[in-house]
């Protein structure tokens, strides 16, 4: 999806084009816990497999029959290996990977832990799934919420300066967790 937008999004609107497809990615991550948290607790986990299996089917069925590539021009076309445009590119991408991992790795350490630490809380099994679900649907929504705010920054400030802060603010307000 990334690569689909970088690659026919209109230069001016590529921040903000990618801000929107995060933002749909982390709204379908936000409300899916809380979907899920609320079958775990009514019905179980199984049937939820179910539930899953059949929203993959929707999408395969969407992509079949609604998405069309984009046209590419001449210009945008990927740069020759030859040139050394695919090892430059990897050069210069590979620190951007590395983070993205590391904040990727970070985000779902927590994952598994949130269930245990809202029954540690509750001292009960009853809806736990649901209030594991409410916290990661609201950890999503503030997560899209901040990706469409990083975008609108980045008009004016440079990324580094923005990624930075972030780095800086996560660190600050984990660490009080911990």
């Amino acid at each position: 999806s990334y690569a689909i937008i970088t690659s026919s999004a209109p230069r001016s609107s590529l921040a903000q084009s990618v801000a929107y497809l995060q933002s749909t990615t982390i709204a379908a991550t936000a409300v899916g816990p809380l979907i899920g948290g609320l079958v775990a607790d009514r019905v179980g986990g199984r049937p939820g497999f179910f539930v899953a299996s059949a929203l993959c089917l929707a999408g395969l069925m969407l992509i079949a029959f609604a998405f069309h590539n984009p046209v590419h021009s001449k210009a945008s076309q990927a740069p020759d290996p030859a040139d050394g445009g695919m090892m430059q590119a990897a050069r210069v991408l590979l620190p951007v990977v590395i983070l993205l991992f590391l904040v990727q790795l970070i985000d779902r350490t927590f994952q598994p832990l949130i269930p245990a630490f809202v029954e540690e809380l509750g001292g009960a099994v009853e809806g736990i799934g649901f209030w594991s679900g409410l916290t990661f649907s609201l950890a999503g929504a503030a997560t899209a919420l901040s990706a469409n705010v990083a975008a609108r920054l980045s008009r004016r400030y440079p990324p580094l300066r923005i990624l930075t802060v972030c780095l800086c603010g996560g660190a600050l307000l984990s660490a009080p967790i911990s």
